[in-house]
């Protein structure tokens, strides 16, 4: 197996950064699979995004996204060593994302680090629930094509594969995502796919959400993952 690592930037809000029970699925242990920790690569293990969002509610912890089911995933397809950089961030905005912003300059910095040691290979994203009530849906598709533009330009990867996830259908009331505007949303991600080089979406709606009734569960994190795996390389 090549020893080089493809490391991949890990980009979004909560979904991305997991909020799947660790208990409800088996720990993964595969050589093949790292993550970046303080700069340094180690074996990957769940919680690989550690999240910041976790203090707002007695049932929010960080633990199973759809990264560690990736890389397991894109190990077996490619037969390479796959590092993930986490830097997705529970409860973000677009707008918090955009170039000149924290958690856009985070991203691009870890990803630099990363860089040192590994062999950049592209970007998955999973974002828009904050979005979702109006009026952010109308500019999303330009705001998230000049985002990710920018980021490839800045990473020197502007023919490195990006995949973005829909969101789901099945939030609950609670959540303020109205039917409508949700499936808004998933055009404007599908139109963003098309209008990039070297895109892809990957489908959500058949995936479960846990009782907090916006996340999803730890068997479709897993699930997830290896959609966004077999998405990425088909453009690798």
């Amino acid at each position: 197996m090549d020893e080089v690592i493809y490391s991949v930037l890990a980009i979004g809000q909560s979904n991305m950064a997991g909020r799947g029970y660790i208990e409800e699925v088996s720990q993964i242990d595969d050589d093949r699979c790292m993550m970046l920790r303080m700069g340094r690569w180690q074996k990957l293990s769940d919680p690989v995004n550690a999240d910041r969002c976790c203090d707002m509610r007695a049932d929010w912890r960080s633990g199973v996204g759809p990264q560690s089911g990736f890389a397991v995933r894109l190990a077996e397809l490619s037969g390479k060593k796959i590092g993930m950089i986490p830097c997705a961030d529970g409860g973000t905005m677009l707008c918090q994302w955009m170039p000149g912003e924290v958690l856009y300059d985070h991203a691009v910095f870890q990803a630099r680090l990363a860089m040192r040691t590994s062999e950049f290979a592209g970007i998955i994203w999973h974002q828009g629930e904050s979005d979702c009530p109006e009026p952010h849906v109308a500019d999303y598709k330009e705001k998230l094509i000049i985002m990710l533009t920018e980021m490839r330009k800045e990473l020197g990867a502007e023919e490195k594969p990006i995949v973005l996830g829909e969101l789901s259908e099945h939030v609950t009331p609670y959540w303020n995502m109205p039917i409508d505007t949700v499936r808004a949303m998933n055009r404007a991600i599908r139109e963003v796919a098309e209008a990039l080089p070297k895109a892809a979406v990957v489908s959500v709606d058949d995936l479960t959400i846990q009782a907090d009734g916006i996340h999803f569960d730890a068997k479709s994190q897993r699930i997830l993952g290896k959609r966004y795996a077999e998405a990425f390389f088909e453009l690798m």
